[in-house]
């Protein structure tokens, strides 16, 4: 239930962890450093993270940037416009990258266009965030000026991407077991509820519909691998709602153990982290 997990104790090295970075040539010490206990000899850094959504995706990564802090790094927060006034009271440098969410109406119109239709992840990837990859490109590459470290969010699509252009190391992170996708313990989603007789045949008869499903919404991202193409990054095979939001070096289960302990099909590199309230995180939590 706290940021304490087993990469504390785990016999990895900084280079043994750095290695899994595709060979960005970042300093193998600051690419465990934001997850291990950091040695006093390390110097400050800067590191950006990344979130979008509710302030339910914000408080998390207020508490890592607080601890961070702590430890002398500078890091800075880049969000929907909306979470200024709760990062920056917090003490904690702000960054705003659009799309805003009055772009798209009051904050009722949106609830109710997420959650209020079977279609709702459907605007929310097309809608809020394909739309506006170049805006959102734009404000996070300015917010990435000069960071040691990006730190993503499932939705910061764009981050991924700077992260690999400017060959820096990135650290993603997931919330809720939902974003696993975990054939093993497959959650129920909210517009696919008939998934819960498949739930019932086993893991492998759901695994293969999920991929069939995944297949069926792999247009959602056409925009996304055209703007890699601009860019001149090379083509992706991976979907970035899907394993293309996880990171090679590290990705923190940022929940409790009453959602979900891990499971043996969970991406490679997870780390269970528990939850921490913002308030309440102190330098007892190494594994910042």
């Amino acid at each position: 239930g706290d940021w304490s997990s087993d990469v504390c104790s785990s016999d990895l090295t900084p280079n043994d962890i750095c290695s899994r970075c595709n060979g960005c040539g970042a300093d193998a010490a600051w690419a465990s450093s934001a997850f291990m206990a950091m040695p006093p000899t390390i110097s400050s850094k800067r590191i950006l993270i990344t979130t979008f959504g509710s302030l339910g995706d914000v408080h998390p990564y207020i508490a890592i940037a607080r601890e961070l802090q702590r430890r002398g790094h500078t890091p800075v927060i880049a969000s929907f416009d909306l979470h200024r006034e709760a990062i920056e009271a917090a003490g904690i440098a702000f960054h705003a990258v659009r799309p805003g969410l009055e772009t798209f109406g009051s904050i009722e119109t949106v609830v109710q266009r997420l959650f209020g239709s079977w279609r709702g992840a459907e605007y929310m990837v097309r809608e809020i965030f394909m739309r506006h990859l170049a805006e959102s490109y734009a404000d996070t590459l300015a917010a990435a000026r000069g960071v040691d470290l990006v730190i993503t969010h499932p939705l910061t699509f764009t981050a991924r991407l700077i992260a690999e252009q400017q060959r820096l190391p990135w650290v993603s992170t997931v919330l809720a077991p939902l974003n696993l996708f975990s054939s093993i313990e497959p959650p129920l989603y909210p517009a696919g509820g008939w998934l819960q007789a498949v739930r019932a045949l086993g893991a492998t008869p759901h695994r293969l519909v999920f991929n069939l499903l995944k297949r069926m919404i792999r247009h959602w991202e056409a925009p996304l691998r055209t703007f890699r193409a601009e860019l001149g990054l090379p083509p992706s095979t991976q979907q970035a709602q899907f394993e293309g939001q996880f990171s090679p070096l590290l990705n923190l289960a940022l929940f409790s153990l009453v959602l979900s302990a891990p499971l043996a099909d969970w991406p490679a590199n997870t780390v269970m982290c528990g939850d921490r309230k913002s308030t309440r995180l102190n330098s007892s939590h190494r594994c910042i």
